[in-house]
This record gives C-alpha cells, structure tokens and sequence, in this order.
C-alpha cells in the first residue's frame, strides 16, 4: 500500500532522536532507484534507505546493504554530503514531501548548508540535492515543463502546487464520505481516509502503533486501522517496513512498472493514430473531384495545373491525374478502415493495463504469479522469467452449502467462468469498474448472493466507497469478448445489489 503524509509524520519523529545532529559517513546504491546513508552517532551506525521505486517508495532504518550501483547522481551526493552534520528533518505541511538539512565543511567555503528533498508524487518520485540557496544541484529523476514546475539542475526548487488542505478534525463533521477527505485533504491514504471517517478519530491524538494485516492485503500504518483479520504489530515503524518490503513479492515491482509503460506507449501510439485518423477522414473528397473532372467535358489528354482550386500534376495528362486522385480516394479510404481497427486494439488494450493498475493494489502473490504468465503471452517479459506454467490454486471462501471463487487475473476468471462453474451458477462482478470475477457455485440464498457480492466489492477500486454497485447474473448469460486482450466479457439478465464493505 502506499504510505501517506501521516505515516510520514510518525515516520520523522522516529528518525530524529537517532540520526539528527549524526555525521554522514558513508553513501551507497543497493539498487537503480535505492540510497543508503550510514549516519554515525555516540559509536552507533544507522541505515536509512531512500527508495524511490516506481511502486513502492519508501524511507526506513535499516541494515548495511551491498553497495551495487553508481551514477553522476551518487557521486554528486558522495561530493556534496559525505562527511556532513545532519542538522533536521522537516515535513512540509502533511504531504509527502521531507527535506533533510544538512551542514557540511567546504575546503574554500568553510561551512555550507545542503538539503536533500525526499519527495513522494503520484507517478514519480524525486530524490533532489539543494545548494544553500536552495538551487538544484542534481536529481535522481528529472521533469521538464513548460507551465508548470520542472526539476533540472541550476533551477530552483519549489513545492508541486497542491490543492488540497489541511485537515482540522472539526471539518469531519462537513464532510460525507471517506472519499471526500482523501480527494480533499493533504496526508491521506484511502485507508487512513476510511478510518478516520467512519470512526471519527482524531488521527493526531491517536498513538503510534505500527501495524499490519497480514490477511487484509497487507494493508499497513502508522497507527491501527482497527481492520478485521490477522494483524501484527511491531516497535517501530522501520521494522514494519522492512518486514512488509521482505514478504512483499519483488515481481510486483517490475509488474506494475511494466504496465506503466505500457500505458505510456500505447497513450502516445494512440495520439498518433488519432491524428492519422484526422488526415485520412476526408478520403471523398477525391473521388468527388475526379468525377467532377469526368463530368466537366474537358479534353482528357490534355495538360491542366489546376481544376476548381486544386493543384494537378501538370507533367500528366488530365485523364492521368483523374486516375491518381481515385487511387488516393481508394487508398485514404482502405487506410481509415485499418486505422479504426488499430485505434479499436489500442483502446483494449489501454483498458487491460489501466484496469491492472487500478486493480494492483488488491493483487496477492498468486494472482501476481499468473499476471506474469499473460505478460509472457504478450512478449512483454522474457520467457525464461517465467517458471509457473499454468494458472495457480484459486482463491475459494465457504458459502452455505456451497463455494464462492474469486478470479483477479485473466487467467484465473477465464478458469472460473468457462471451466468450472456450470450455466445456472451466478456470477458477479462490481458495475463499470474493474475488479474480480466471482463465481457463487452452490445454493442461492441471500446471504450467499450478499457475500459474494461483498467480494466482489472488496476486490475492486470501489472498496473504499460507499453503495458499491455488484451485477450479478447466470452463467449462461455471460460471453466472452472476442479479440480483446486479457478476459472481458458482457452480460445480461442481470440484476444489481448495493454493497458497503
């Protein structure tokens, strides 16, 4: 799960007594997107990880690790920061944003003061050196924009604009749902949001209680959420980290920043394809000006520059231009029949890695497992990457005299709904959203519709809101999709039930 502004805030407080005032002996590179910073202090070494993954940015205490990489920007942060006094650590506002200021000795300058920005955004994250002017020095990942912010060296550094306020616990009585503080104040998770909300907590009154929920996706914070399911509990907040980054699967990773990239390329081949379409659109045109040149009774051997406005190819005969501009009409036209087609494969498939997305975060390590199998289907990971072969144990809960089945991959909903459930078995899924198949096999009462449905809602997106919609029809009324990527199907004869989880 991501961590949110208020995890960083306890985050800050456990840092400070051990590594504020401490000299920076050492900097390494465990990893392309990782930094290690060995502060040392009244004969003790600390560990702080600055991990800027694409997935999973994080900071934490941790062990000495294996120094594997290098780049200009660690031998920036070698040049600039070795050897300096970390003077504080700084929060700006609740977002999620650190600053880490340091004082260092210059041979010519004498002291100077550095900061290095830790920054976690939406897509990206920045790792930024700062002069004491507050001028960029270097960045591990870099943004240029016209309008808006960039972050290049030798600009200076500002804050992403951000529109969302700061919270007061009295605004919770405003407020209607969990989702409105999480789209409107700075510092939320969704699952920080849900809690707040429904318990009306005042989250800074709330002691720190690192705390993870080992069968509830691993959903993790600062304090306890007060979630249902197995739930373990540590020290500090460091130790919960490293223990949630060591179960965590390492493929999730490289999944999601696959299906980034993806999202990414077939966004731009997409604009391309578009503006195709445009020039193409207008293919009748030639086929008009062509019979309107047959109609006209010129001399068709004769040699004409122009005809009505348009330009023709003096060098040919009329009777040869007329020619021409048919083939272009039976080109351009030929070639806007393919471009719809490719326009069509591209939007299926930007809705198969957009749903992904959307739906990671309720991916366990199984369901990751046969992702990675439709990845190898598609070329996008090396096959010998792969080491399972067919769709892993299905998910499958207890229902009254029956089982409910939960697909969250391609392969495992195809499995379910083709393979083993029958026509009269019921299958669910939450309305104009993605999310997970669920078959009901087994007697159909209320309370077995209700709580498939209810896991039908808990994995999706829409788990965090209010009155999620669950379709639920017959299997027979199911059918598959033809040509689109991955498994999407459309129903009918279904029926809808609201659900709150």
């Amino acid at each position: 799960m991501p961590i949110d502004g208020y995890f960083l805030e306890r985050m800050v407080l456990e840092l400070k007594p051990k590594i504020v005032n401490a000299k920076l002996r050492k900097i390494k590179s465990p990893s392309k997107t990782s930094f290690l910073f060995e502060f040392y202090q009244l004969g003790q070494s600390y560990y702080l990880l600055l991990d800027l993954n694409l997935s999973s940015p994080n900071l934490r205490l941790t062990n000495d690790l294996v120094d594997s990489e290098t780049s200009n920007f660690v031998i920036h942060l070698k040049k600039h920061l070795l050897n300096a006094q970390l003077n504080d650590i700084t929060q700006y506002k609740k977002d999620r944003i650190l600053k880490f200021s340091f004082t260092v000795v210059d041979t010519f300058l004498g002291f100077v003061n550095r900061s290095l920005i830790f920054e976690v955004m939406g897509k990206s994250s920045y790792l930024i050196l700062l002069d004491e002017n507050d001028i960029i020095i270097d960045s591990y990942n870099k943004h240029f924009n016209e309008t808006k912010r960039s972050i290049l060296p030798k600009l200076i550094y500002e804050v992403f604009p951000q529109d969302k306020k700061d919270f007061n616990f009295n605004d919770l009585a405003y407020l209607l749902s969990p989702e409105d503080l999480f789209k409107n104040y700075m510092g939320f998770s969704k699952d920080l949001s849900n809690y707040i909300f429904n318990h009306k907590i005042n989250i800074d009154q709330e002691p720190t209680n690192p705390t993870i929920y080992i069968s509830n996706r691993n959903v993790f914070h600062a304090i306890d959420l007060k979630l249902t399911g197995d739930k373990k509990q540590f020290n500090t907040l460091s130790e919960l980290l490293n223990y949630y980054y060591a179960i965590e699967p390492v493929i999730q990773n490289y999944l999601l920043e696959i299906s980034n990239k993806e999202v990414k390329k077939l966004e731009s081949k997409k604009q391309k394809l578009s503006e195709d379409y445009q020039i193409n659109q207008d293919y009748d045109q030639y086929r008009v000006l062509a019979d309107e040149i047959y109609a006209s009774g010129f001399d068709l051997k004769s040699h004409y520059s122009s005809f009505k406005g348009y330009e023709l190819d003096y060098s040919m005969t009329l009777n040869e231009n007329v020619q021409k501009l048919y083939s272009k009409y039976t080109k351009q036209k030929k070639s806007l029949d393919h471009l719809t087609k490719q326009i069509e494969i591209t939007n299926n498939f930007l809705r198969y890695f957009e749903d992904i997305i959307a739906n990671f975060d309720n991916l366990g390590k199984k369901d990751l497992d046969d992702l990675e199998i439709e990845f190898e289907q598609f070329n996008l990971i090396k096959k010998e990457k792969v080491k399972k072969k067919k769709p892993s144990t299905l998910t499958t809960y207890e229902a009254k005299n029956g089982t409910i089945y939960v697909g969250k991959s391609s392969l495992q909903n195809e499995q379910i709904t083709h393979r083993i459930a029958k026509p009269n078995d019921l299958w669910f899924h939450v309305k104009d959203a993605p999310g997970a198949h669920v078959v009901l096999k087994g007697e159909v009462n209320q309370e077995n519709i209700r709580k498939s449905a209810e896991l039908a809602a808990l994995n999706s997106p829409l788990k965090h809101s209010s009155n999620i919609p669950v379709d639920y029809t017959q299997i027979k009324f199911i059918k598959k999709v033809k040509g689109h990527p991955g498994y999407y199907v459309t129903y009918s004869h279904q029926k809808t039930i609201y659900i709150n989880v």
